[in-house]
């Protein structure tokens, strides 16, 4: 398979809401109440409002004209950047498609000045998938989200900020 990480456009609202709705009832392990609530709070209003924010970027990996995987991220303060959502079709799984995307979100961070991600993650399955790339597990906070748990993952891009986040 072959695909090309680069930013979704803002017309691609659509793409975008509908890739994540199609992941929650496959890959997450919520309770069906609970993916009806995502399903609703990340609704197309939802990421809009997300890929109008100028701070915040949106990378798909594309084949054609096919988004197979998207990845979102929202800057924090203090040059740290949440990872909202990382999420591939299943068909692209186990092509490279998530690792480029996270690849492409380390070179956008530190070309911006970032130096650290999290992001938060309900499966050993996802777990494991972040640490082989970098990032380091730091806990869970149970009852979350919607009464579920959440795992928390770090990953620290350079060793301290840039000075231009003082």
């Amino acid at each position: 398979m072959s695909f090309v990480i680069k930013e979704v456009s803002f017309g691609e609202v659509s793409l975008v809401t509908s890739l994540v709705h199609e992941s929650l009832p496959e890959d997450f392990p919520y309770k069906q109440e609970t993916i009806e609530a995502y399903i609703k709070s990340y609704d197309e209003i939802y990421f809009t409002k997300v890929m109008g924010n100028q701070r915040n970027c949106v990378f798909g990996a594309y084949d054609n004209d096919k988004l197979l995987g998207v990845i979102i991220l929202k800057p924090d303060n203090g040059g740290v950047v949440y990872v909202d959502w990382l999420v591939v079709k299943k068909e692209a799984r186990e092509e490279g498609v998530g690792s480029l995307l996270l690849k492409k979100a380390d070179q956008w961070a530190l070309t911006n000045k970032y130096h650290y991600f999290y992001l938060y993650t309900e499966t050993d399955k996802n777990i494991d998938f972040y640490t082989k790339r970098g990032f380091v597990y730091i806990g869970k906070h149970e009852n979350s989200w919607f009464g579920e748990t959440e795992h928390i993952l770090g990953k620290q891009l350079r060793n301290k900020p840039f000075p231009e986040v003082f």
